[in-house]
């Protein structure tokens, strides 16, 4: 705990939270698109205490030109298993743009054993997509990841 004084001289106290301890992480959730600044503090909460806001965290991936869907993207990606069920409610969503969002930078990046648990999902896509899917290439993509796998040619 440290005082600091402020313009007018009137001190205050600066005491650093920290979700891990509170729970409280409604905070970390973006406000906009161009909220990138909050992808360090998501960060430094971590996993498990994000745990409650993934899905809410993957809202802010469906559009690459988003300031803060890159670096969150990114983030997302090095957790691995947790993101397994997150990232498989947006395969079987109905954003087709959202679905190749997440293929091409979220699931290329996923550890390999993420990937093999999403493996019948890939295969779902690549092998029957959706009409929506077509336009935006989902099913060439989903099928990229599984030609990359182990024991699936690649």
């Amino acid at each position: 705990r440290t005082t600091h004084l402020t313009s007018s001289g009137a001190s205050i106290k600066n005491f650093r939270h920290v979700p891990i301890w509170t729970g409280e992480i409604r905070h970390l959730v973006p406000r906009g698109k161009c909220d990138e600044d909050i992808v360090p503090m998501i960060a430094e909460a971590g996993y498990p205490a994000i745990a409650p806001i993934l899905d809410d965290l993957m809202q802010w991936t469906a559009d690459p030109n988003w300031p803060v869907a890159p670096p969150l993207i990114d983030y997302l990606a090095t957790l691995g298993a947790p993101m397994i069920e997150p990232i498989r409610r947006i395969l079987n969503g109905g954003d087709d743009g959202h679905k190749f969002v997440c293929l091409r930078g979220m699931v290329r990046e996923l550890p390999l054993s993420a990937r093999i648990a999403l493996r019948d999902d890939l295969r779902r896509l690549a092998d029957t997509p959706c009409q929506g899917d077509w336009p935006v290439s989902v099913d060439a993509e989903a099928r990229a990841i599984l030609a990359a796998m182990p024991g699936e040619g690649g």
